[in-house]
């Protein structure tokens, strides 16, 4: 079987960052790779990684280790975007089924936190693949990802089925829920939409994130049912966020006025001149 090609600029930079020299001795990267790996001296492992596979085929059944070597110091290094290509050719190729866990892990790690491209690793392998063999965290996060395409393209049935496969002890349950409620009032079905947001509240798994998220979605759907006192209420609970997010300060200001109570509303207005604030004025 051919390799992939390395890159030459990245093992130029590999060289970079360690001072051994591991390409004339193979065997001897393969066991300084898992050796640096272990000190979590995450250049020289990736260097010696790079330098094994360099000189090996795919065949080799140290490859795909390798590659989670490569591919884990890169990430470390702030390398993200070539991380997730050695992850996801791992994940997607399954030579070595149990590695595959870990690889998907490394790819929700590079999504979560760092820039990447979703068009490769998202709709193009975890949206759609069917894996086997993972761990419950790991299984509850690509469910959650496959639920949600569904969502996006409109498949609101098959997007339920992927969400019903999440274990229910997954953090990602209620980000499920949470999405299926959403879908539901962009569906137009507002009172089903609302009795799912209020329910998830109760959820013990409810993330402070995720509670914010939700209180602001029930405090828009009061705005546009006229529940005015009822907004008003939800956006006092949230206010704390509106140094990030100061757009709520206007929501707020809105929902006061509507609700009658002119003088705090320009309270929120007043308090939008902050320098802060200059880039939504």
């Amino acid at each position: 079987m051919t390799r992939p090609a390395p890159y030459a600029s990245l093992a130029l930079l590999l060289a970079a960052c360690g001072a051994t020299d591991w390409a004339a001795d193979p065997e001897r990267a393969f066991s300084g790779a898992v050796e640096r790996n272990v000190e979590e001296d995450w250049g020289e492992s990736a260097n010696a990684a790079h330098a094994f596979r360099a000189s090996a085929t795919v065949d080799d059944p140290r490859w795909d280790r390798a590659g989670m070597m490569l591919a884990r110091g890169l990430e470390e290094l702030g390398l993200s975007y070539a991380a997730s290509l050695h992850y996801l050719d791992v994940a997607s190729a399954r030579r070595d089924v149990t590695l595959v866990d870990d690889a998907v892990a490394g790819l929700e790690r590079i999504l979560r936190d760092h820039p990447h491209d979703g068009e490769v690793l998202v709709r193009g392998f975890l949206a759609t693949a069917e894996i086997d063999d993972l761990g419950e965290a790991t299984r509850g996060w690509v469910r959650y990802l496959q639920g949600l395409d569904s969502l996006r393209r409109g498949q609101l049935a098959w997007a339920v089925t992927q969400f019903g496969r999440i274990p229910e002890t997954s953090d990602y349950a209620p980000r499920a829920r949470f999405a299926s409620a959403v879908a539901l009032l962009a569906h137009g079905r507002f009172a089903d939409g609302r009795a799912a947001l209020e329910a998830l509240l109760d959820d013990p798994l409810l993330t402070d994130e995720l509670r914010q998220e939700t209180q602001i979605a029930l405090a828009r759907l009061a705005m546009d049912e006229e529940r005015h006192e009822d907004a008003a209420a939800l956006y006092d609970e949230v206010k704390e966020l509106a140094p990030e997010r100061p757009e709520l300060l206007l929501e707020t200001a809105w929902a006061h006025y509507h609700s009658g109570d002119s003088r705090r509303a320009l309270g929120f207005l007043l308090a939008l001149d902050a320098p802060m604030y200059g880039d939504i004025i």
